[in-house]
């Protein structure tokens, strides 16, 4: 985008015609929009059953040069997670920049998370919007560990068989 400005300066002299002079500005680029997401794990980041909850936490950044307006109901911000869907972030409706919202949302472990194994590597983004065009924020990424212990036995037992000798 640009934005271009022109003016024209007009004067009369005490001797002679009028004159004038145009002069153009022009400005490339002046909006940036742009937003920063921070994903960090609060509690539950080494699970070790299904039913276990992992908490996260979400902060969205006005890291851009132009104010922006959410993009979901209600005009709120939104966040979108691989696990955990697209949920509202926040209670406001704008961002100034520098500003930041703050958001949380959990996750319940499944059987399925314990059986593929590891660890669970949630990916999420931010949206808003610089007038009608979206804005989306960085991927960013928290890791929960899966921390089970394993407990196993051995009982060992000795049979004996007396041979009376011939």
């Amino acid at each position: 985008d640009s934005f271009t400005n022109i003016a024209i300066a007009t004067g009369d002299p005490p001797i002679g015609n009028p004159v004038s002079a145009p002069a153009v500005d022009t400005k490339t680029n002046l909006a940036v929009p742009s937003l920063d997401l921070v994903k960090t794990i609060i509690s539950g980041g080494n699970y070790n059953q299904a039913g276990a909850v992992i908490f996260y936490n979400y902060t969205l950044t006005n890291t851009g040069n132009v104010d922006l307006t959410g993009n979901g109901a209600g005009g709120l911000f939104t966040i979108t997670d691989d696990y955990l869907g697209e949920f509202n972030c926040g209670a406001v409706t704008s961002l100034a920049i520098g500003d930041s919202i703050t958001c949380t949302n959990n996750y319940t472990v499944t059987q399925a998370d314990l059986d593929n194994g590891n660890s669970i590597i949630n990916i999420a983004n931010g949206h808003g919007k610089f007038g009608a065009q979206d804005v989306i924020s960085n991927d960013a990424t928290a890791t929960a560990m899966e921390s089970l212990t394993w407990n196993a036995s051995l009982a060992k037992t000795l049979e004996t068989t007396e041979v009376n000798g011939a």
